[in-house]
């Protein structure tokens, strides 16, 4: 069996003096809530935990909490807490990972034994999706399919208690194409959306010292637009068409972030075609998301968007008129503080690239 990640030894490491690394037997017994840690019988170690101290579990349910008070009931240890940054944890330490995640075992069930996705890279064409389908109106997908093969490479270096350096980046080969039909006998206006495919939360634990790092990767790719006619009538978006080899995300040195951003894409388009007499249009946009969370805490996100929208328009002096464009983008953001409670927030647009639609006129 072969996984293809590769996590970072990081042997030495330094704890903050107040952390607590839970033992496997405990955290197996105890309850995890949202804000708070409960455990029935012997406590062990957990018993002489104060308000103040961070506690830290590789799982079952992986956590890392800040304890901020402390209750003792009819046998029962209750932790009210609230979610821990790793520098609450980590003095001095280093933990690097660059993850194939189609390669990676998928998350076990009970009951069933280990699988690893036995896929070159995610495939889907999800022609014929219908989008909205009801009395006078659809609107669907007549051409669709994506490929992508992602990796994800995090490194993390934490000294004196404080982020020294962060990167999250995401890199693969990303080709999508898109279309969409609108058949409409009245006028309307609506936004829609549609998961696609979400993988499983994938998790990897390496260890600073005997601090356990756990970094969870989820993929997502979500279809989303706009659609819109003002009279009865008929509009095919053409088609759209981005390959693109993809270096999307950030990185946190010396006090400040920096966006990194190297796409090479390349387009295909063919304009839209009309049957309507007044204002119609679509948006489109099919989105890869890749979220990287610490234990159970949300952290940062990588989105790449491949979208395209046209757009007709009648008026008394210009009569019919259309613009159409196709193009790519990327975001990064969600929630540093995770790496450390003074970062701040940090949200960025990578890049945006696109070129107008090659036009059929209208019939």
């Amino acid at each position: 069996m072969t996984v293809a990640c590769t996590v970072g030894e990081a042997p030495d490491g330094v704890a903050q003096p107040n952390l607590l690394v839970l033992e496997e037997d405990i955290a197996a017994r105890m309850t995890v809530g949202a804000n708070q840690l409960s455990i029935a019988g012997n406590a062990g170690e957990l018993a002489n935990v104060r308000p103040g101290d961070v506690v830290v579990s590789n799982g079952p349910e992986p956590f890392l909490r800040k304890v901020v008070r402390v209750r003792s009931d009819a046998g029962q240890l209750a932790l009210e807490t609230v979610p821990a940054a790793l520098t609450d944890a980590i003095l001095e330490g280093h933990a690097h990972s660059n993850r194939d995640l189609l390669s990676e075992p998928v998350p076990q069930t009970p009951g069933q034994p280990e699988l690893i996705i036995p896929i070159e890279r995610l495939a889907l064409d999800f022609g014929g999706t219908k989008l909205l389908d009801e009395a006078g109106l659809q609107v669907s997908v007549n051409r669709g399919t994506v490929s992508f093969r992602p990796y994800v490479d995090v490194d993390l270096q934490i000294e004196d208690g404080s982020l020294a350096s962060f990167h999250a980046i995401l890199h693969g080969e990303l080709e999508a194409s898109i279309g969409v039909t609108i058949n409409s006998e009245r006028s309307f206006s609506r936004g829609f959306s549609k998961t696609l495919w979400e993988s499983p939360a994938y998790k990897a634990t390496q260890y600073i010292g005997n601090i356990p790092v756990v970094e969870v990767v989820r993929v997502s790719l979500v279809l989303t637009g706009e659609a819109h006619s003002s009279v009865r009538g008929r509009v095919d978006l053409g088609s759209a068409k981005a390959k693109a080899s993809l270096e999307a995300g950030a990185s946190y040195a010396d006090g400040r972030w920096r966006a990194v951003a190297d796409p090479s894409i390349a387009f295909e388009t063919r304009g839209p075609v009309f049957e309507a007499g007044a204002t119609a249009g679509v948006s489109v946009r099919l989105t890869t998301r890749v979220d990287v969370k610490f234990y159970d805490i949300a952290g940062p996100h990588v989105i790449v968007g491949a979208y395209a929208r046209t757009e007709l328009r009648d008026s008394y002096e210009d009569g019919l008129s259309w613009t159409g464009r196709a193009g790519m983008d990327a975001t990064f953001g969600g929630n540093v503080a995770v790496l450390g409670e003074t970062l701040a927030s940090y949200e960025r647009k990578l890049f945006d690239l696109g070129r107008d639609f090659a036009p059929i006129p209208a019939r």
